[in-house]
């Protein structure tokens, strides 16, 4: 800018000299010539009154600019673009104030490549530089086949102006395509592209019109121009100014209008900007931009050649984004999809299983709406193909445990556990090779009545059976960490898990119970007494069990004498009475606030005889004196007032037995 407003002050002071300039030498055959460059015309006009050696001075006469400006059209094919050194060789036959204005202009402006057209002829300057008619040729040029009061009026701030301009536009694309001028019309979308990326607003605006407007009157031939009408309405949608992007939606919603199908030959470039226009910041673009989407929509879901997997893909690429309009937005599509029967979506539904579910996370009621009502219409398509890929369905019930096992979004969990149920009820027994997935998920839940968990865990339980096949590792691995949940209804559901699997796998179990049996004992302390029964049945009835062939009564390091007194008692009752002595004695609260209830209970469940003759003989050995003394006084506490242990007391009285 300061170098502009002194080369305006410079050429003042030319005019005040009455418009006398140096003629420099030229070679023979070439016109007069003022200046080789505007430089060195500034450097010389210094020296004016000591004229050097071989120059004269005449006065500017007042057709010097129409001669240079024949001149140099004279020496070109056509207005186009040139370089700066062929614009040189021709600039320096020009005369006077052409000569001067236009290399300046190219030198400092243009660069090294440009259009004779971009020189704007400022109108504080124009009897200096150039008439008139030069400038508006000059800028006729630019324009061509359109001109320049049509594109002036194109881009004026009034809306009449502009639609008027357009309709303008409409005829002569009709006429150029009518009289078969393809290089013209070409010529003219070229025209309208470089408008849509002008520094000024207006222009922009105006390139966008027009480009809507040359697609109108196109009509069904657009076909062949889709690139040159979509491709510059998209740089656009990056416009910092909001309005040139409400522009560009609705020029760009007349374009695919038009072009229908032609245009998802850009549809990767159409879903990306619709995408980054869901949340744009300003609400008429994102207005404007909805309308595009629908239109965009009815185009895909018409066209029977679109490729589903293209947008899956885009999908897939954009599932994960954290901004609920860009979500948003990602569910409409889908669910847009869904509405057509003949498209097969489910099976791109483990790519976009997990992003979904992330969904229901999200901090906006009407995403999280919609991802529930989309999640539940995929689930409804799933049901209608059973068979599907076991890969994708492993997939996607690991998607769901993980989600079904979050914590803090309710409508997450009971939306995976509504999937795990009905996949169960879709495959049944198929899906008993998840059951440790399944437990996992399911275990945690039991205490939530809003949940489908206690639902899934009956069925689950009422497909187990002697010939399942269930991965028992991985099964019990899930159960003994659940054993001792914080929630009363988890711990109930474990036993009761593994009370199941010893009525219908009793041997498979047993090779578990070194693990399993130390647990159990450690839940006799439960403060539960729900639990605490459940636990002594499922003791007793492994205790009662004749598999024992797991533990011997010699693994015990019990003396000769104990041993033989309790032949014919099964090991695991007597690992059991001594393991729970070994617990009374450390625990002296759960021998004083339990010990009488688990003392009768397991009378009832195994027999007050069998009960009793354990504990006696385990009691005879030991030394701990203070300990037995309590032990033998809740026993005969028990004995004596207890009904379970009436007919042991008959028993005793009589002496009817050893």
């Amino acid at each position: 800018m300061d170098e502009m407003k002194q080369l305006n002050r410079q050429l003042k002071n030319l005019k005040a000299m009455e418009g006398k300039l140096h003629q420099y030498p030229v070679q023979p055959g070439y016109s007069s010539i003022f200046a080789e460059s505007f430089l060195d015309f500034v450097r010389f006009r210094d020296e004016l009154p000591s004229v050097p050696e071989g120059y004269e001075l005449r006065t500017l006469r007042w057709n010097d600019g129409y001669l240079g400006y024949l001149e140099l059209l004279s020496q070109l094919d056509e207005t186009a673009e040139i370089t700066l050194d062929m614009y040189s060789r021709s600039v320096k036959r020009i005369v006077a104030s052409a000569t001067l204005f236009l290399e300046f202009k190219f030198t400092h402006e243009a660069g090294y490549f440009g259009r004779i057209g971009d020189v704007v002829v400022d109108k504080t300057v124009l009897d200096l530089f150039l008439p008139e008619i030069l400038c508006q040729n000059m800028v006729d040029a630019q324009y061509a086949p359109l001109t320049a009061t049509l594109v002036r009026t194109l881009t004026d701030k009034l809306y009449e102006k502009r639609k008027a301009a357009a309709l303008d536009i409409e005829k002569q694309v009709r006429d150029l395509l009518q009289a078969n001028h393809l290089s013209q019309l070409e010529k003219l979308l070229a025209v309208l592209k470089s408008l849509t990326i002008a520094q000024n607003a207006h222009v922009r605006k105006g390139g966008l019109i027009g480009l809507a407007a040359a697609a109108i009157a196109l009509g069904k031939n657009t076909a062949d121009y889709t690139s040159q009408l979509i491709e510059p309405v998209l740089t656009c949608f990056s416009d910092p100014d909001p309005r040139v992007r409400y522009y560009a939606c609705e020029s760009l919603y007349n374009i695919v209008k038009i072009c229908r199908s032609s245009a998802l030959s850009h549809f990767d470039e159409l879903f990306d900007t619709l995408w980054r226009l869901s949340a744009d910041t300003d609400l008429n673009v994102r207005s404007g931009a909805e309308l595009l989407d629908r239109l965009l929509k009815d185009i895909v879901l018409a066209t029977n050649s679109f490729e589903i997997s293209t947008l899956m893909s885009l999908v897939r690429d954009r599932i994960y984004s954290q901004n609920s309009s860009n979500r948003r937005f990602v569910v409409s599509w889908l669910s847009a999809l869904l509405t057509a029967p003949e498209l097969s979506i489910s099976t791109y539904l483990p790519e976009v299983l997990d992003g979904l579910f992330q969904m229901l996370n999200d901090s906006q009621p009407g995403v999280r709406d919609a991802t529930e009502t989309i999640l539940g219409q995929f689930l409804e398509r799933m049901q209608e193909q059973k068979d599907g890929d076991k890969a994708e369905l492993n997939d996607m019930i690991n998607v769901l445990i993980v989600h079904a096992c979050t914590e803090g979004s309710t409508l997450t969990r009971m939306t995976a556990l509504i999937w795990l149920n009905r996949f169960l009820k879709m495959h049944s027994v198929g899906l008993l090779q998840y059951l440790s997935s399944y437990l996992t998920a399911v275990l945690p839940c039991l205490n939530d009545s809003q949940l489908k968990a206690k639902e899934i865990n009956r069925h689950l339980m009422e497909l187990l059976s002697e010939n399942a096949d269930i991965e028992y590792d991985a099964v019990i691995k899930v159960l003994l960490k659940h054993i001792k949940h914080e929630f009363r209804d988890t711990r109930i559901a474990v036993l009761n898990w593994i009370s199941r699997m010893h009525i219908t796998a009793p041997l498979k179990l047993f090779s578990y119970m070194d693990h399993i049996f130390p647990v159990l004992l450690s839940l006799l302390s439960d403060t539960c007494d729900d639990v605490l029964l459940l636990d002594l049945q499922l003791l007793s009835d492994i205790c009662e069990d004749k598999n024992t062939s797991g533990v011997e009564l010699q693994e015990l390091n019990l003396d000769e004498d104990i041993l033989k007194q309790l032949s014919g008692i099964s090991p695991y009752l007597v690992k059991f009475t001594s393991s729970l002595l070994a617990m009374f004695r450390s625990d002296k609260a759960l021998l004083n606030d339990r010990g009488v209830l688990i003392v009768r209970q397991l009378c009832i469940l195994l027999g007050s005889g069998s009960i009793y003759r354990c504990l006696s003989v385990l009691l005879l050995k030991d030394n701990d004196a203070e300990f037995v003394s309590q032990m033998v006084a809740l026993l005969n506490g028990i004995l004596l007032t207890s009904t379970e242990l009436f007919e042991l007391r008959r028993q005793l009285r009589t002496l009817e037995s050893e």
